[in-house]
């Protein structure tokens, strides 16, 4: 056995490790990142020889490598932070390393290594939220955390038993994602002021109505329906304030609405990515008559909206490039989904709620960027390759 295959085998040995390792303390330590980054430069170095062939990768990987130049310009120029300019050059990078490691080994082993992970992760934060919720551990993670990084152990498994077709197989998959929605639901209406995602609960909905239409034709119009609908949404929901969506929403159409007035300021290259700090500084004018202004400048949050982000950071024609980049990989979708494709979908939720990118060093922003280049007509020609 060549030296190159050996390693990629010892590798996958630990890759299910790596994962629940990541995942589980992704946003509480610096363990995630340094995870994260490891696995990216050790699958680049052994298999960037694939990746430069694979047009797909590159065209993902290009698009975030044009951001992070874009970053890179504008700080040389003393006209951007070096924190931007880190954080979109990392991304790149990242991707890289996920395309990688995808050639590497099997669609079947990655899956069992995600899934794995998820599992070991979902039941590590189920522990830690317990003893939280009943204070027999200080908040150490955000309360969202439980949701948004929990459910996808469940969405992975639902979509994969459902595919199997063996006895009782499906019963399993529905079994899996209704406990898991019901479980997201209780802790959405945890008492005492202890609420969880709420994001996640539509997530879920999301994931179980995919995973029932995976097999059929429909699958795609829906996917394509849903994504026109999200960008409707968000439109709407940063132009025009309607309360009652706002309370849903704990208050981020003021963060929505602020953010776009802001980002029209500058609207072909944006003002990259920003800290806490400088949200405070750079938004404050469009949050102070607002209800939520004094929560805003303790916490200087961000825009909560993954399009928004991007139109706010990079400007109008990387968030046209971003829509197209997630069109072409819907329209890549063929029946029956993936655990991949289902996740993604369910991800545009996340997207239309919540700040991520793909590459990004937390566990929703790398298997997201697992989702986007998992294409299955690539890993069909992968195969026929090898």
């Amino acid at each position: 056995m060549k030296t190159r295959d050996f390693l990629l085998a010892t590798s996958l040995r630990f890759l299910p490790f790596l994962f629940a390792l990541a995942f589980s303390f992704s946003g509480y330590t610096n363990i995630a990142i340094f995870v994260i980054l490891f696995l990216s430069f050790w699958y680049l170095i052994l298999n960037w020889q694939i990746v430069i062939r694979d047009r797909w990768a590159l065209f993902v990987i290009g698009f975030f490598l044009a951001i992070a130049a874009k970053d890179g310009i504008m700080f040389a120029l003393g006209k951007g932070s070096f924190v931007a300019f880190a954080k979109s050059g990392s991304r790149p990078v990242v991707l890289a390393g996920c395309s990688a490691m995808l050639h590497a080994h099997s669609r079947k082993d990655i899956e069992r290594a995600l899934m794995d992970g998820f599992w070991v992760t979902f039941s590590y934060l189920l522990i830690i939220f317990i003893l939280m919720r009943f204070r027999k551990l200080p908040i150490i993670y955000n309360i969202n955390t439980f949701g948004m990084t929990g459910i996808w152990a469940a969405i992975l498994t639902g979509t994969n038993r459902w595919q199997n077709k063996i006895k009782n197989s499906r019963l399993e998959a529905l079994a899996i994602l209704i406990s898991v929605l019901i479980l997201v639901l209780q802790d959405v209406s945890f008492p005492g002021g202890f609420e969880g995602s709420r994001t996640a609960v539509f997530a879920m909905i999301t994931a179980i109505f995919f995973v029932l239409f995976s097999e059929t034709k429909y699958a795609m119009v829906f996917a394509r329906l849903e994504l026109a609908l999200v960008l409707v949404f968000i439109l709407i929901g940063s132009m025009v304030l309607i309360p009652q969506l706002n309370d849903l929403l704990s208050n981020r159409q003021y963060l929505w609405q602020a953010f776009l007035r802001k980002g029209l300021e500058q609207p072909l290259i944006g003002w990259g990515f920003t800290t806490e700090a400088d949200n405070i500084r750079l938004v404050s004018s469009y949050m102070i008559d607002t209800p939520f202004y004094d929560a805003f400048a303790k916490t200087g949050l961000g825009p909560h909206n993954s399009f928004l982000a991007m139109f706010f950071e990079n400007g109008v024609i990387a968030l046209a490039g971003y829509i197209t980049l997630l069109l072409a990989r819907i329209r890549a979708m063929r029946p029956p989904l993936t655990m991949f494709d289902v996740s993604l979908l369910a991800y545009l939720v996340f997207m239309s709620l919540d700040a991520m990118a793909p590459g990004g060093l937390t566990v929703l922003g790398y298997f997201l960027g697992i989702c986007i280049l998992e294409v299955p007509e690539r890993s069909q020609e992968d195969k026929e390759n090898r």
